[in-house]
């Protein structure tokens, strides 16, 4: 007797498939983002997780925890990167200083002649 799963199937309108569709065929998304879209369509055809892994080379985890996103928070969710722990950005502003800081250079060399 198979086993049978008692994970929730994932239910895509129809604009989600074709978004999901264009992105896997994109050239210009990144392969993590094409992964996960492959990931969730195949789900969606009722594949299971483990043969999603085997067809994508990666390792079931993985898929399950795209698929529990997907479940969880939406697809678009699922798709996206988390953000990281890591330095906060901070931006700088300072001001351009383009012509008086060459003519700087210009004096310190010109000095040592």
């Amino acid at each position: 007797m198979p086993f049978v799963s008692q994970r929730v199937k994932l239910n895509l309108s129809v604009e989600e498939i074709k978004k999901l569709d264009r992105i896997i065929r994109a050239r210009t998304e990144s392969a993590a983002r094409i992964e996960r879209a492959k990931m969730l369509l195949a789900y969606h055809q009722n594949e299971t997780i483990s043969s999603i892994a085997v067809q994508l080379k990666t390792n079931r985890p993985k898929v399950e925890r795209c698929v529990s996103k997907a479940l969880d928070c939406g697809v678009e969710v699922a798709l996206n990167d988390l953000p990281r722990k890591g330095k906060t950005q901070r931006l700088h502003w300072k001001p351009k200083r383009g012509p008086s800081r060459l003519l700087v250079k210009n004096r310190k060399t010109s000095a040592m002649r």
